[in-house]
């Protein structure tokens, strides 16, 4: 589970900025023993627009690109028509005409299994400068996995194997650690950090999913293939009041005679079938394409398919500008349910950006989220984002909390020169 992530000089984030996602009595003196630490399930983070909620989210999508395929990064560059100087392509803070020259850093506290891990990088246009990662003992100790600073990489006392293996890796100025020695078969070398740096790089890959943020809203290919799946979505829409009742799987029509079709690999197959909705009305109507469903239900559908994932393997789901996809009562209720250990036995996470201030109140008479679970971000007057909790904040009354935060008691609302906004869009007389 993600217990805090860190990040400074990257995007809107000038100087560093960290979000929790445990109780602020935890967080404020340095974590407890891991058995004792409770982590939150939900974190949402609210504020103005370009305020930079996105930059917060966006930088762990970066950590998470970096750790588990840092040349895709690249790739994605060339194929948008950029030509690349760098050997690492980074987005750092550029208002202020140092952020470029300045190193970016990203670092994340995380628990598996019961065993806590402090794994981070700081990186400039060139090159890693520092990377590490720290395991903390049942007692709350921290011992250095490896600690990196520049070409030097240092092991622990006790891991004499770690050693010998960078040595024969060669490992680039401007690659991650990580991401090479999790790719090395523990049974190749006995050593305790290459299978520590497996088990964090497997967190980023199988467990940290990112959604929203300009992605088209698809439901997963192989959707076909799971009519579970399909039913579950169907179920999802209809509770949203989309209008679906049900699905149907078509055979999409082949010339193929029935010999040849016995001839098909299991992947024709399945790209032969297509998913298609029923909706009430008279008589049903037609079974529509997911293509022709409007933005909104595709977007219930495609965050429904990754909530039913992470929520069966207990993952880290963040999802920027959750109110584009979900209905404030249906927010409230997804918020309620990763809050409820019989509905996520398996203590998935929720983290999403928002401009919906109904979730800082109460809906159907319920409170939606908690003080440590609602973070804010606000903008200076010279470019630079600021991400705080409203724990900060002496709140007497939480059913209040989203007409104080409108009328700007905590911040992280717009500046609104009404005047203005109206002469830009009124319809001026031609010339």
């Amino acid at each position: 589970m993600l217990l805090s992530f860190r990040v400074e000089n990257h995007r809107s984030i000038r100087d560093e900025q960290e979000l929790l996602l445990t109780s602020a009595a935890q967080g404020e003196e340095g974590f407890p023993p891991p058995g004792e630490i409770t982590p939150l399930r939900v974190a949402g983070i609210f504020g103005a627009n370009a305020s930079g909620k996105s930059s917060v989210v966006g930088a762990l999508e970066f950590m998470r690109r970096m750790v588990t395929d840092q040349d895709s990064i690249t790739l994605d560059a060339v194929f948008a028509g950029e030509h690349p100087e760098t050997e690492i392509i980074r987005d750092p803070f550029l208002l202020d005409g140092a952020g470029s020259s300045k190193p970016s850093t990203y670092a994340v506290d995380i628990l598996l299994g019961g065993a806590r891990f402090n794994y981070g990088f700081v990186v400039d246009d060139h090159r890693v400068m520092e990377e590490w990662l720290y395991a903390h003992g049942p007692d709350g100790s921290e011992s250095p996995v490896f600690e990196r600073e520049g070409e030097a990489i240092s092991y622990a006392k006790n891991d004499p194997g770690a050693p010998e293996l960078t040595d024969l890796l060669d490992i680039s100025p401007h690659k991650l650690l990580i991401s090479v020695l999790a790719n090395v078969r523990p049974a190749m070398f006995h050593s305790d950090a290459v299978q520590d740096l497996r088990t964090v790089r497997e967190w980023f890959l199988s467990s940290l999913k990112t959604w929203g943020g300009g992605k088209g809203y698809e439901i997963p290919r192989n959707a076909v293939e799971d009519e579970e799946l399909v039913g579950r979505l169907a179920e999802m829409a209809a509770s949203a009041d989309t209008g679906i009742n049900g699905y149907v799987v078509q055979m999409i029509p082949e010339d193929l005679s029935s010999g040849e079709v016995g001839y098909l690999t299991p992947r024709q197959l399945r790209n032969r079938k297509k998913i298609l909705f029923r909706h009430k009305g008279e008589d049903n109507g037609r079974p529509l394409r997911l293509q022709q469903e409007s933005e909104g239900t595709r977007a219930v559908l495609a965050l429904g398919s990754e909530l039913i994932r992470v929520l069966k393997e207990g993952s880290t789901l963040v999802v920027d500008e959750l109110d584009t996809s979900l209905h404030s009562v249906l927010s409230g209720a997804l918020v309620s349910l990763f809050n409820d250990p019989q509905n996520n036995p398996n203590r998935a996470q929720l983290v999403f950006t928002s401009h919906d201030t109904n979730l800082l109140g109460r809906i159907r008479g319920r409170e939606v989220l908690t003080e440590d679970e609602i973070w804010l971000t606000e903008k200076g007057h010279d470019g630079a984002t600021t991400l705080y909790p409203l724990s900060s904040f002496e709140t007497a009354d939480e059913e209040n909390r989203d007409r104080r935060y409108l009328v700007g008691r905590y911040g992280a609302v717009p500046f609104i020169d009404e005047e203005l906004f109206i002469k830009a869009l009124r319809p001026r007389p031609r010339e």
